[in-house]
């Protein structure tokens, strides 16, 4: 994870139209990351689809290769592993959103924690001025096949 909550905008001048909730950079990949809460309600994953890949349409996109000195930029979703999310995510009657990433072009990620399971959003940060992570963890694309 390289930046959070980036703005965006269409020019400088612009006052921006949304944030980037999380900016991911592996190479020369950069990944524009979609997050949501762990108890986030049922029905928030395709909002989660739109909102990345809304992103990547958004952006001025030879700028931004330029500001974060990468070739590729893809949309994706992350989110904690056990969440709501990740539980319609992985689940095999929900196959619509894994065609809808694949079709879009997009990733899927999960953020598991190496300290022991989520349950609630209190195990995963502490709330101060910005979130800090509680444990340790390991970011794990996730299969899109069906």
């Amino acid at each position: 994870i390289i930046d959070y909550e980036v703005p965006l905008r269409k020019s400088s001048k612009d006052k921006g139209i949304g944030e980037i909730d999380l900016l991911g950079k592996k190479g020369d990949v950069v990944y524009l990351l979609e997050l949501k809460k762990f108890k986030d309600p049922n029905g928030a994953l395709f909002h989660m689809i739109l909102q990345a890949y809304t992103y990547l349409r958004l952006l001025n996109l030879e700028n931004f290769k330029q500001d974060y000195k990468c070739k590729t930029v893809i949309p994706a979703i992350i989110f904690f592993k056990d969440s709501e999310n990740y539980k319609q995510f992985i689940d095999p009657r929900n196959k619509v959103f894994k065609q809808l990433l694949r079709n879009l072009g997009m990733k899927a990620f999960s953020v598991e924690s190496l300290d022991g399971p989520y349950t609630k959003d209190e195990d995963i940060y502490e709330k101060r001025d910005y979130p800090i992570l509680k444990s340790n963890i390991k970011i794990k694309e996730l299969d899109l096949s069906e």
